[in-house]
């Protein structure tokens, strides 16, 4: 343990007796921090470099059935200490809840700190003299005639979170993130704009600026050109893999525990019942080494432990965290999706579309929304127009509507999961008989 991990340490011993000795009869702390770095260069010129340090703490008091988090960024001790009697003498205005309670210690998380590869200790490597150099390349792969605009940013985040409970239960998480895009602007006819964005996230820079993101930026825009509405009906639809986790963002919305409790989710009383074809199977596997987002506990305390969401079309789990396990009575899960999974199917996007005889390829949602409680939908779409296995052209100013459940059940082959670093790991979707309009 680093000398800055034991110095958040004793501040949150610090913090934990201080809300004990006024009155606070639990408390959990999380002290968090991090590192920002920020490079967008424009049309070949630096539009935006900047760093932050940001460091904070949060303190859940627990007194008299209440709870009240407060955070501040005060990590002197004077400070702090002031700013948790004002915490303490507030929670009074708070109504009371008898399951606002800390997570028992038997049911925390205790087998320490396990390494699941999301810190690159050589992240410094890619400095901004690296970074820029990198822009400024893939810049240079988006020109032409017809480019209006482009830019190339870079996003690089150290950062680290320590959690501290005064039941015991201790827990450090730590990360790095390297994110990159790149995004054209180019002329069309009728004085007409296309646009396109490209993205990729890593945990370390071993593949930052390998992928020709400018030429795929640049290639995608151009292939938006002379895009058009076509005649309203039902399709065959691909979604392509990239946006599948948005399409799927309703059902894992509505599987809250927050939202069962409320009443305010279409999938009340749906646990155990099929809800989605047969195909379809969704998994969150936390502890997926080097995945984006993994994590070893919730922050409850609770283990983070493998999780089946969907399996072969029936709803298995909500996601619970503890105090909505007690107004509930059922067991904690999750609190939230971690390293959502979706299983594969046997065909490529490429061979999917080679099959289809006319149908749509989905390639941008914009805008829209879903009902939460009804499951109605309604998306703006960008994407192609499938004709005899082949893409014959650009469609958009179209919707996909419908009712989320029942499209769900419309669902007839999911594609296989896609090898390129840096992009989230869905499969593509396939729908039959999905209206758009």
């Amino acid at each position: 343990m680093n000398k800055k991990q034991q110095e958040a340490i004793q501040l949150a011993e610090f913090a934990i007796h201080c809300a004990q000795k006024h009155g606070a009869e639990q408390v959990n702390v999380y002290i968090q921090s991090s590192e920002n770095e920020k490079l967008v260069i424009t049309d070949g010129e630096t539009e935006n470099l900047s760093y932050n340090e940001q460091q904070a703490i949060i303190i859940s008091l627990y007194h008299n059935e209440r709870n009240n988090t407060i955070t501040c960024s005060h990590l002197n001790k004077e400070a702090l200490e002031q700013f948790i009697i004002n915490g303490i003498n507030n929670i009074k205005y708070l109504a009371p809840d008898p399951y606002e309670r800390q997570l028992p210690k038997e049911l925390c998380y205790d087998e320490g700190y396990i390494d699941l590869g999301l810190y690159d200790e050589n992240i410094d490597k890619v400095d901004f003299e690296r970074q820029k150099d990198i822009c400024l390349t893939e810049q240079q792969r988006i020109v032409g005639s017809d480019v209006i605009t482009s830019s190339c940013g870079i996003n690089k985040k150290k950062a680290e979170k320590l959690c501290l409970f005064s039941n015991g239960f201790f827990g450090i998480s730590r990360e790095t993130i390297l994110s990159i895009y790149t995004s054209a602007t180019i002329s069309d006819s009728n004085e007409m704009r296309r646009q396109h964005y490209e993205s990729r996230t890593y945990i370390n820079g071993d593949h930052l600026g390998a992928e020709n993101l400018g030429s795929r930026t640049l290639s995608y825009a151009r292939a938006k050109k002379g895009a058009e509405s076509i005649e309203s009906g039902r399709y065959t639809t691909i979604i392509h893999n990239s946006i599948t986790p948005d399409i799927l963002d309703p059902l894992i919305s509505a599987s809250y525990g927050s939202k069962i409790y409320d009443k305010h989710s279409f999938l009340c009383n749906k646990i155990n019942k099929k809800i989605t074809s047969d195909i379809l199977t969704i998994q969150c596997l936390p502890r997926t080494y080097g995945r984006i987002g993994a994590k070893t506990f919730t922050s409850d305390g609770l283990p983070a432990t493998d999780m089946n969401v969907i399996t072969n079309g029936v709803l298995n789990n909500y996601f619970i965290n503890y105090r909505y396990s007690l107004k509930m009575q059922m067991a904690p899960t999750l609190d939230l999706p971690i390293c959502t999974t979706v299983t594969p199917g046997l065909r490529t996007t490429s061979e999917i579309i080679s099959t289809t005889r006319k149908g749509i390829l989905i390639t941008d949602f914009l805008g829209g929304n879903c009902n939460p409680v009804s499951g109605d939908f309604s998306y703006g779409i960008e994407g192609f127009l499938i004709e005899n296995g082949v893409i014959t052209k650009p469609i958009s100013e179209m919707l996909i509507t419908g009712n989320i459940l029942e499209l769900m059940q419309q669902l007839v082959e999911i594609g296989t999961l896609p090898h390129t670093p840096g992009k989230s790991p869905y499969p593509a979707l396939v729908f039959e008989n999905a209206t758009i309009n």
